[in-house]
């Protein structure tokens, strides 16, 4: 499968060459971390999953405890034989309390953190937020209205992480790791009117002179990867070359051949413009098939089994 492959930004800073209007500044390929979970809301979630790990433990071990005794009275045909296999069990059922008792103490302080941590003044503010799928529907319409004071501290409340990665010229990847345990983490790709990818280097313009005046589109924009065609043309233009065939091309010219694999691979419409979300864990860490890949009607680009190729 031909892939194109977005280099790192080696420190630099790449500029915009695939739109009109003024150049943006950016590192290519570059991923920025932000880490907005305070520490007393770490604390909270930590003490929480801690707890609930001793309490299925020992749910766990009384349950087995349970079933030896229901085996018992179920196998034991007379009041002698259920004594027998009572003191048989006996020393495996001691282990179980005694591993149930070894538990009370970890119990026990873990409640007791917990409850400073739900005393706090910060889990007061969370606490106000902990229905947030039903505040949410109030929040959107007035969101705008809030101020940035309050907006900030609730976004601290709920975000444990974001991860934000320049995925394609025109697409941004915004990951978002959220405080509560049962909220899914997201994908969100952002489409850029005005991307962020490098100059033009000395061998992407010699690729220009060789092969802009009868190389098809498709192909060319296979060529310079990072470019699209809006860029293509405004280069031809400055290198004083002009194409000498002619043919109509289906695919938008603000997208460059990484933009369409990226939107390919995602199954994106070439002509989204709004954000897409999806859950973090959608299709990830799925094993390779080994189904045949299928061709890309009109391109020389092979894409992976299952995905329906624009034309």
């Amino acid at each position: 499968m031909v892939k194109p492959v977005i280099p790192p930004s080696n420190g630099q800073l790449n500029r915009c060459n695939n739109c009109k209007g003024t150049n943006e500044t950016n590192p290519a390929g570059i991923t920025v971390k932000s880490k907005s979970l305070t520490t007393p809301v770490k604390m909270f979630i930590t003490l929480t999953k801690q707890l609930r790990k001793i309490d299925d433990t020992q749910d766990a071990i009384l349950q087995e405890i349970l079933s030896l005794r229901t085996q018992i009275s179920q196998t034991a045909q007379t009041e002698e034989e259920k004594k027998q296999l009572e003191n048989e069990a006996a020393p495996l059922i001691a282990k179980l309390r005694e591993k149930f008792n070894v538990l009370e103490k970890p119990k026990k302080e873990v409640t007791e953190k917990l409850h400073k941590a739900e005393t706090s003044q910060h889990y007061a503010t969370l606490k106000q937020f902990a229905d947030f799928q039903t505040a949410l529907s109030k929040l959107i319409p007035v969101w705008e209205q809030k101020p940035l004071s309050i907006r900030k501290e609730f976004i601290n409340l709920i975000v444990h992480e974001a991860i934000v990665t320049i995925v394609a010229p025109h697409w941004v990847q915004l990951d978002l790791y959220w405080t509560h345990p049962q909220w899914e983490a997201q994908h969100l790709y952002i489409p850029r009117p005005r991307g962020s990818r490098p100059e033009w280097t000395e061998e992407e313009k010699t690729v220009m002179r060789k092969q802009y005046a009868t190389t098809p589109k498709d192909t060319l924009l296979q060529l310079l990867p990072t470019k699209n065609w809006g860029a293509i043309v405004k280069m031809a233009e400055h290198l004083g070359i002009r194409r000498t065939v002619f043919s109509s091309y289906p695919i938008p010219h603000h997208l460059s051949w990484e933009d369409i694999q990226f939107m390919q691979e995602h199954a994106i419409p070439l002509d989204q413009k709004l954000p897409v979300c999806l859950p973090i864990s959608a299709g990830e860490g799925e094993e390779e098939t080994d189904q045949e890949p299928t061709t890309y009607p009109n391109f020389a680009l092979q894409l992976r089994p299952g995905t329906t190729p624009y034309r």
